[in-house]
């Protein structure tokens, strides 16, 4: 038993070393497993492709049973990647001798292997592709004859190549399709209408800013767009041609400027000269389509769908309000404006409803939809071009394009090999709708993906065919869509929104939206900056399936308008105000190069601490030109100290707010009025001081009228006629303050104080016994309030001298002889001192004589 479990692992070891070091290609192919694997999985060339076998020529394109054309011919190139050398590598051909019977089986054959085909033709060893990374063309052919095609006629014919190895191990192959026209065959001819797509991704973000420079790349010799226009003009065909307006758009403003190319999240661009491409490719349009009619798509494509699910009608009418720049640029208006075309040909009910009434279909107005979206005739005919579809706005035509041929002709025609395969399909399938029903003419509309990038020469060719295949005519679409309609179900098309732009997106973009028709509400004609088209490119469904790409654009727009709406601002600063009232500045500024602004200032109060005035008219609403600014004056008060916020908003005509509010802070202090106080105190009082001293200048000078002028007046009664003369000391009187030239100094004397002019002295005393003799003089040091105190005179004659300085006895009295009555605390004044209603005996002189340390000795200050 050991001894077997040895024997065992002996040989599972055994075959795993034969596996390791045998080589890949002398293994047996398994055909069901190679059956499983795609067609474009193995015709993409990679590291791991060891041996690729390209077709690159099928002559002749429709085969006949004599002459030249009776004889198929395969054309190619193998390339051998193994990275060992393949000794008896051959090339050769496979064929099936029955014809293809429906466009199903057309399309079972296309990715089904020619080693199932039970003929043989031609073979061709290689020799050079046999070495290391060697590679050779090939041809192989084979006899119509042969075939046996002329018993079986009219029809499609599958045809392949294969390379082998020497063991006959296929390691690639290929397979078309050869269609075979006998001679003096009657064929009712298929109409075929071609609808040329001239739509583009989108290169822009605002109108003067490009993410890219591809379409310099796109209009040059050998570019997308250039191909496209020379293949109409080279040949003879009728096409109606679908255009995007937001392509002639950016095709013109690259022509008629400079224009700046900056990358979504870089900071730094290029500026752009005036494109020399741009001219040239335009006009070479305008000749290659002067004769053909031309419909528009809605300004830059948008994704219907996706906009009516998210209920952006609005945006749908703005797209086609703006694709008249198709004409101003192309110099002519579209022969067929009443098409409307959904990115895919895929539109629901309600997207419908919407493009009839945003795009303005009249009853003549058709949509252009894939024959996807419709289930087959009610009767057993074959599907025809038009049938009819109900919309809120009425029935309209529908013109329904083959899906499947348009699939087949917006394949990559570019690659090695594709353009052969491709033009033999067209050929194929067009020959199979005509043999579905030979006896009925048939009309067929090919439609290419929107963003169709075929080969110069593939246009080219099929266009040729279009028009010279035996059974193929070619007509323009108008003819196309007069044909009679069929009535057909609208079914729609399982997953048909899966790749279209997302809610969360639009929302994003309706926000920009938002705040660009704000920014465009403050403008002044001419508009030089505009955002409409510019939020329209973000909602292109060339964004579909680019989702990183159409994020990167869409912000970088956003920044750019923040960046121009931040051009238009109110520039604040923070105001301080030495009072309750003042005026605060701000500053508009309008820093926008090119382009005129007018706005509206509305300046309010956050505090009710606060209030604000009005603005002079003239800054209420006002215009801005490029570059300019306005200081606003904005009065205001304020009621207690404190920081108090102020907003300055800018509005447009409407009144509708502009940008964000910006906020003063008013900082507002007591110290100003504080100042006014203390000054209107001072005032006050000094005013009071030159009304006491006006009094006493009046009763001086009637005093000195009434007497002969030869005696001086008594101290005692300079005492009795002043009792207040203490306050008139501490104020002097307004013609001492003012100099020579007071009016104070001029007034005219009157006979007493009056209540007017005296204020709480206005009611005196009856008058005392005058005097006789002269007055005592007073003792050193008394006060003015002494003297003016009741009682008896002191007798006898003044003494000589002067009298002491601040003595109410060296002014002469205004009053007279006559002495004052004593006054009451009522009628003495807020200065005086209490009094009683008896008079009260004479204090000594020395009373109010200054102490030593300033302080009188009855209390009361004094200061000499």
């Amino acid at each position: 038993m050991r001894a077997v479990i040895r024997a065992a692992g002996a040989v599972a070891l055994l075959s795993c070393i034969v596996a390791v070091q045998t080589p890949a290609l002398a293994t047996t192919p398994d055909p069901d497993r190679d059956r499983r694997v795609s067609r474009s999985a193995r015709h993409q060339p990679d590291e791991r492709s060891q041996v690729t076998l390209a077709l690159t020529k099928v002559t002749p394109k429709t085969a006949k049973d004599k002459g030249r054309d009776a004889k198929v011919t395969l054309a190619g190139t193998v390339t051998n990647r193994s990275g060992q050398p393949l000794p008896g590598l051959s090339v050769r051909l496979r064929y099936r001798g029955s014809p293809v019977t429906s466009r199903d089986e057309l399309n079972q054959l296309a990715s089904a292997r020619p080693g199932t085909f039970q003929g043989f033709g031609s073979h061709q060893q290689l020799t050079k592709a046999a070495a290391v990374n060697g590679t050779e063309n090939w041809q192989v052919s084979i006899d119509t004859a042969v075939m046996g095609l002329r018993l079986r006629g009219f029809g499609v014919y599958p045809v392949g190549a294969e390379v082998v190895t020497a063991a006959g191990q296929v390691l690639d192959d290929v397979t078309t399709f050869i269609t075979y026209v006998p001679d003096k065959t009657k064929i009712q001819k298929t109409s075929i209408a071609w609808v040329w797509p001239l739509i583009d991704r989108q290169h822009r973000t605002n109108d003067r800013t490009f993410i890219d420079d591809q379409l310099t790349t796109d209009m040059s010799a050998g570019g997308r767009l250039s191909g496209l226009v020379n293949a109409a003009a080279t040949t003879t065909t009728p096409l109606t041609w679908a255009i995007d307006p937001a392509l002639m758009d950016d095709v013109d403003a690259m022509s008629k400027d400079s224009y700046m190319v900056r990358a979504p999240q870089t900071r730094k661009g290029q500026r752009k000269p005036k494109s020399t491409t741009a001219p040239i490719w335009l006009d070479a349009l305008r000749r290659a389509s002067e004769k053909d009619p031309y419909f528009t798509v809605p300004y830059a494509d948008p994704d219907v769908m996706a906009l009516v699910r998210n209920k952006n009608y609005g945006q749908l009418a703005l797209a086609y309000s703006n694709s008249g720049v198709a004409s101003q640029v192309l110099g002519r208006r579209g022969n067929l404006r009443e098409i409307a075309w959904p990115p895919a040909g895929v539109a629901g009910p309600q997207t419908l409803n919407q493009l009839a009434e945003r795009g303005r279909l009249r009853k003549t107005g058709s949509f252009l939809l894939t024959d996807r979206l419709f289930g087959p005739p009610a009767t057993s005919a074959p599907s025809g071009v038009t049938t009819r579809v109900a919309t809120e706005r009425g029935s309209h035509r529908a013109i329904t394009y083959d899906a499947k041929l348009s699939q087949i002709v917006s394949g990559n025609s570019r690659t090695p090999g594709a353009a052969a395969l491709a033009e033999q399909r067209f050929l194929a399938e067009t020959t199979l709708i005509n043999a579905e029903n030979p006896a009925t003419p048939r009309t067929v509309v090919v439609a290419p993906d929107r963003h169709w990038n075929p080969s110069p020469a593939f246009a080219k060719a099929v266009l040729t065919y279009s028009a010279k295949a035996p059974w193929l005519r070619s007509i323009g679409l108008d003819q196309a869509a007069a044909t009679p309609p069929q009535e057909r179900e609208l079914r729609g098309i399982a997953g048909a929104g899966d790749d279209e732009l997302g809610g969360a997106y639009l929302d994003e973009v309706q926000e920009i939206s938002s705040d660009a028709a704000k920014f465009s509400s403050i403008m002044v004609e001419p508009y030089n900056i505009k955002y409409q088209r510019a939020v329209l490119r973000m909602e292109s469904a060339a964004w579909r399936r680019r989702s990183a790409r159409a994020v990167q654009a869409r912000e970088e727009l956003e920044s750019q308008l923040r960046t121009d709406m931040r051009s238009v601002r109110v520039i604040t600063r923070r105001a301080a105000l030495g009072g309750g009232s003042g005026q605060t500045l701000a500053t508009v500024t309008n820093e926008l190069r090119n382009q005129t602004v007018k706005v509206q200032v509305e300046v309010s109060s956050r505090s009710p601490a606060l209030k604000v005035g009005e603005l002079i008219e003239s800054q209420q609403e006002f215009e801005l030109g490029p570059g300019k600014r306005v200081t606003l004056r904005i009065p205001v008060e304020a009621s207690g100290n404190g920081n108090f916020p102020l907003e300055v908003q800018l509005r447009n005509s409407e009144g509708e707010d502009f940008g964000d509010g910006q906020i003063i802070t008013v900082r507002t202090t007591g110290y100003a009025r504080m100042a006014s106080l203390i000054i209107g105190g001072a005032l006050a009082v000094i005013f009071v001081g030159v009304g006491v001293r006006a009094m006493r200048a009046r009763r001086r000078r009637k005093a000195e009228a009434a007497g002969d002028g030869s005696e001086p007046a008594t101290a005692g009664a300079l005492a009795s006629a002043e009792p207040d003369a203490w306050v008139a000391e501490s104020f002097p009187s307004a013609a001492e303050a003012a100099g020579p030239y007071s009016p104070g100094a001029t007034a005219p004397a009157s006979t007493a104080p009056d209540a007017a002019s005296a204020g709480s002295y206005a009611e005196t005393a009856p008058a005392a016994p005058a005097q006789t003799g002269p007055a005592p003089a007073e003792a050193p040091g008394t006060s003015a309030t002494e003297s003016a105190t009741p009682g008896p005179s002191a007798a006898g004659p003044a003494p000589a001298g002067p009298s002491a300085p601040g003595s109410a006895s060296a002014r002469p009295s205004s009053a007279g002889p006559a002495a004052a009555e004593p006054r009451t605390a009522q009628t003495a004044g807020p200065f005086a001192a209490p009094v009683s209603e008896a008079p009260a005996p004479a204090e000594p002189a020395d009373t109010w004589a200054s102490s030593d340390d300033g302080q009188s000795s009855g209390g009361r200050h004094h200061r000499d």
